[in-house]
């Protein structure tokens, strides 16, 4: 496992997992990630939560994270290279664009 949390490796299925779908359904499964990447970016857009309650903001912040982590290695495996790799490096923009079918071109992209 890399310092993002995410796994090459397949995940057992688990009852008491973090999401309450079945592994092998890879639409819902992405349906959540997606999910919880568009929250992410509402509560980062949020400045007027932000400057009434900056704990409150970051606590947000926090727990939509874990929700990623969570809905990522949730995946079956293998996933696309590209969307690992956004995963892997905590590109939520870009694997949020990804999942909506509007990944950028990598091309261009340099490393």
């Amino acid at each position: 496992m890399n310092p993002s949390g995410i796994s090459s490796e397949k995940p057992g299925a688990s009852a008491d997992g973090p999401l309450a779908f079945d592994p092998k359904d890879r639409s819902s499964l992405e349906s959540a990630l997606a999910g919880a990447l568009k929250e992410r970016l509402a509560v980062i857009a949020d400045r007027a939560w932000y400057a009434r309650d900056a704990d409150g903001h970051l606590q947000a912040l926090i727990q939509v994270s874990e929700r990623i982590l969570a809905a990522a290695a949730e995946l079956p495996k293998p996933l696309h290279p590209q969307l690992a790799h956004y995963l892997e490096r905590c590109s939520y923009d870009k694997a949020l664009a990804f999942l909506e079918g509007n990944a950028p071109a990598e091309a261009n992209h340099a490393h």
